[in-house]
């Protein structure tokens, strides 16, 4: 049996908690796709042209694009891929 289920709605209590410990900082959630806190919402920016990530451009995370029954978002692999940067975070600086 599995230890955790991973749902929409505790991933991104996830990224929640682990960006409150790095203020001003960006988790890496996926290739150039980052989890980032506007405000008091979890949400999600990519790479600009210059390599950097903001919060000038950012965007919901949307329920449809969860995969419930691979416990992923849609276009990850699978639930690893997408539980990874929460077992291992990696983070880098807001750059605005």
């Amino acid at each position: 049996m599995r230890e955790a289920e991973f749902t929409y709605v505790s991933i991104l209590e996830a990224y929640t908690r682990l960006l409150a410990d790095h203020p001003g900082q960006a988790l890496e959630i996926g290739e150039d796709c980052y989890a980032v806190m506007v405000g008091e919402e979890v949400r999600w920016a990519m790479i600009d042209s210059n390599g950097s990530v903001g919060t000038e451009v950012t965007y919901p995370f949307i329920e449809d694009f969860w995969d419930q029954e691979c416990e992923c978002w849609e276009g990850d692999v699978s639930g690893t891929a997408t539980t990874s940067c929460v077992a291992s975070p990696s983070y880098v600086r807001i750059t605005s």
